[in-house]
């Protein structure tokens, strides 16, 4: 049900990853477990301070179905409401640094995510014993818009062909067809989405990685404070782009003249032809 997962690799900065070294519902850590699958009336989702393996996917029905199986705490922790149509499930604030500069076998970061503790060698804590990540499991129609706040592990996201907005602390993320995208990566990390049709924000505070596979994006927007990447293979009608540092910016093609502003030793590239 759950995929397994597979060991990430830590790049030199550090970035906060999460690892364990075997995966399922039943979770085999030395803490308790526990696990809720519940149902809710809503037309969109907000998930905030979630971490740990993560698939959004599609069901027939008109609700969304959430499962959900980690640390006992954790699970006692986890807010699930819903507002205005919308469900929030809320995993804890983010606390702790997602990054840090320091290279060679001393390097080290952690960052807490409500309950759970998270390091860069790859261990997962829950009120200071160590356990295997939550799962997690949510199901929504198709058209539904998904907000994620300082989210962590690795997620799978259907093709949700509605708006995305989302926000890496550290981890993995592959997205099907979304109709805008807000994306964000935070210290390190790595977001891949297979198709935007509409508009594009797309920011980088670190090392991380953001790319865009295909789609016709409306309005682009990118900026990066760091080392980090973004690449959009898909056209643009219009762009605003920024680089501090030394990352990069490069997109298919841009057919109205771009603001590019760059700060260091950072590169554009536009396929821009007056």
């Amino acid at each position: 049900m759950i995929r397994q997962p597979h060991q990430w690799l830590a790049a030199m900065t550090a970035v906060l990853l999460l690892t364990t070294s075997a995966s399922s519902w039943a979770g085999s850590g030395t803490g308790q477990r526990a696990s809720i699958d519940e149902s809710f009336d809503a037309n969109a989702a907000e998930l905030i301070g979630v971490a740990g393996h993560v698939s959004i996917r599609h069901h027939d029905g008109h609700d969304i179905r959430l499962r959900a199986e980690g640390p006992k705490r954790w699970i006692s922790d986890l807010v699930r409401r819903t507002e205005a149509g919308v469900l929030v499930v809320n995993a804890g604030s983010l606390s702790g640094s997602a990054i840090n500069i320091a290279s060679g076998p001393g390097a080290r970061a952690e960052t807490r995510i409500g309950s759970l503790t998270i390091t860069s060698e790859g261990g997962v804590a829950i009120g200071g014993s160590a356990d295997d990540p939550p799962e997690v499991e949510l199901y929504v129609p198709t058209g539904t818009p998904l907000t994620v706040t300082a989210a962590a592990g690795e997620w799978d996201i259907v093709a949700l062909k509605a708006p995305l907005s989302f926000e890496l602390v550290g981890g993995e993320v592959r997205a099907g067809a979304m109709t805008s995208a807000r994306l964000s990566v935070r210290g390190g990390g790595e977001i891949e989405i297979a198709r935007v049709d509409g508009d594009l924000h797309a920011d980088i505070a670190g090392s991380g990685s953001i790319t865009v596979l295909a789609g016709s994006v409306t309005s682009l927007k990118s900026s990066i404070a760091g080392t980090g990447s973004v690449i959009v293979q898909a056209p643009a009608e219009r762009a605003e782009l920024a680089v501090s540092g030394v990352g990069s910016i490069e997109v298919q093609k841009v057919r109205q003249e771009p603001k590019v502003r760059i700060s260091g030793l950072g590169t554009v590239r536009t396929g821009y032809r007056p």
